[in-house]
């Protein structure tokens, strides 16, 4: 009896200690994906804007200081007669992900509520066409809610998931990403960069 209660003593413990370790493998590669996901948006949304004339950006977010995360900008293609020539306004914007409402509510099954997905609009031989880029964006920056306050410390009230500003002749790009881990829980990314354009 002694022999067996320490026999099932032992046997728990390394039941135990591999369950720990496979959680922790989990939640490292759930980490490391969403890690991925985050960088590949932001470079995406970067190698589509580093191309593009700093006049051909919708003027406002300039102007104003304000931020958006719907932006219009056009891609230089070349040059004649000593002036940048521009492709066709190309457009980013951030939609509600199928299925939700901006309800703050998981209407989708997802276990995000009222998240974002990004979307590239283009026009290509005359006929306006649209391009899922990203989903799982947050419906807003990390650490904000929607209060009209600078809860995250960056200066900037009640920012969108992703978010555009800018200064001078540097756009500034903000993204938080979101998923749902194996064990329920919420995950989220942030970066940011900045874009120096011509």
């Amino acid at each position: 009896m002694v022999v067996m209660a320490i026999l099932s003593v032992v046997l728990g413990s390394v039941v135990l200690s591999m369950q720990e370790g496979s959680d922790a493998w989990t939640a490292s590669m759930e980490s490391s994906t969403l890690d991925s996901k985050t960088e590949r948006t932001l470079d995406r949304i970067v190698r589509l804007l580093e191309v593009s004339s700093l006049g051909s950006l919708d003027p406002d977010l300039f102007d104003t200081g304000d931020l958006t995360s719907d932006l219009g900008f056009r891609e230089m293609v070349g040059f004649a007669a000593g002036s940048v020539q521009l492709g066709p306004e190309r457009r980013l914007t951030l939609v509600l992900a199928p299925g939700e409402l901006d309800n703050d509510l998981d209407d989708n099954g997802d276990g995000l509520a009222d998240e974002q997905r990004l979307v590239l609009t283009e026009t290509v031989g005359g006929t306006p066409r649209s391009i899922a880029l990203a989903k799982g964006i947050s419906e807003l920056l990390a650490g904000e809610t929607a209060n009209g306050l600078d809860d995250n410390g960056n200066g900037l009230v009640d920012e969108p998931g992703l978010c555009f500003d800018g200064t001078g002749g540097t756009l500034n790009i903000r993204l938080s990403m979101e998923k749902v881990t194996s064990r329920g829980q919420l995950m989220t990314r942030t970066l940011e960069t900045a874009l120096t354009l011509e």
